[in-house]
């Protein structure tokens, strides 16, 4: 049987807090992770320069796999990031009516499509900086390996 639990304005601001605070620790972790694979990819990359520059024979697919790779889990990170942040935003909204403070934080525009996020999710700024990197690597590795194959 469920049972129902009811707590005053302090236990209830206080519980609020608490899980807005998990939340944001769970979007922390996860753009450390993020950060943390896109050095990986980058330190990859900077390994298959050294091999393909002392002749070792690497497939030309290589690089644009692991550039889509790379694209497409930061992508995913910087939606569920945004999830994370929204979840924050309405617990911290909620907190702040119990308190009865004058809400500070802004307004949430309506729900967009899942398309939309992608979109949105691409062009930030910080999924820009780890993926346009990544991509310039792959171009370049890409046409290195392609003159060695020519050659």
């Amino acid at each position: 049987m469920v049972r129902e639990v009811r707590l005053d304005n302090d236990r209830s601001f206080d519980a609020l807090m608490r899980l807005a605070d998990c939340w944001q620790q769970k979007w922390d972790r996860r753009r450390h992770l993020e950060w943390n694979f896109t050095f990986a990819v980058w330190a990859v990359f900077a390994v298959a320069f050294v091999c393909a520059s002392y002749g070792a024979r690497l497939p030309l697919a290589l690089p644009m796999l692991i550039f889509l790779a790379q694209a497409y889990i930061v992508t995913q990170i910087r939606l569920q990031n945004d999830r994370d942040g929204r979840v924050v935003l309405q617990l911290r909204r909620e907190a702040e009516a119990i308190a009865h403070r004058p809400q500070t934080l802004p307004e949430q525009s309506g729900q967009q499509c899942r398309w939309r996020r992608v979109v949105s999710a691409v062009t930030h700024y910080s999924t820009v900086a780890q993926i346009a990197p990544t991509a310039f690597a792959a171009l370049v590795l890409t046409q290195n390996l392609w003159n060695a194959g020519v050659q």
